[in-house]
């Protein structure tokens, strides 16, 4: 039998990435992007729609969010996580997640053609949180 979990997607950062740090060392960098499609209806309009993700990559060192600023274009490789939650209401919340494995960072927000590889240096589910 066949299981799968794999996501890729291109897209820019919605926001600066924001750093976690561990107390026994390591951290999350957290990010969102944005992935946007056009189309055109028939009528001639252009229709797009932007999906965004929550994006989280374990590292042992935060370097790599410093590169990670709004706008900047990114290709990221991960996986898909799903997670409960109690609301202060007492209901059940359900949020997604992409765990990254692989990001790229395809330059800057300015235009320049630098690429940049990062690869995620934990498995998330041996992280203490």
């Amino acid at each position: 039998m066949l299981n799968l979990n794999k996501i890729v997607i291109g897209g820019h950062l919605g926001k600066d990435a924001e750093v976690v740090n561990f107390e026994k060392g390591g951290c999350v960098v957290k990010f969102s992007v944005a992935s946007s499609e056009k189309y055109t209806k028939k009528d001639g309009s252009v229709v797009e729609n932007t999906t965004w993700f929550n994006v989280e990559l374990f590292r042992k060192t935060n370097t790599v969010a410093q590169y990670l600023v709004k706008g900047t274009p990114v290709y990221v490789e991960g996986k898909i996580k799903n997670e409960t939650y109690d609301k202060q209401d007492g209901t059940k919340g359900y949020s997604t997640k992409v765990l990254a494995s692989n990001i790229q960072l395809l330059g800057s927000k300015k235009g320049e053609t630098t690429e940049t590889s990062v690869t995620s240096e934990e498995n998330p589910d041996e992280v203490p949180f």
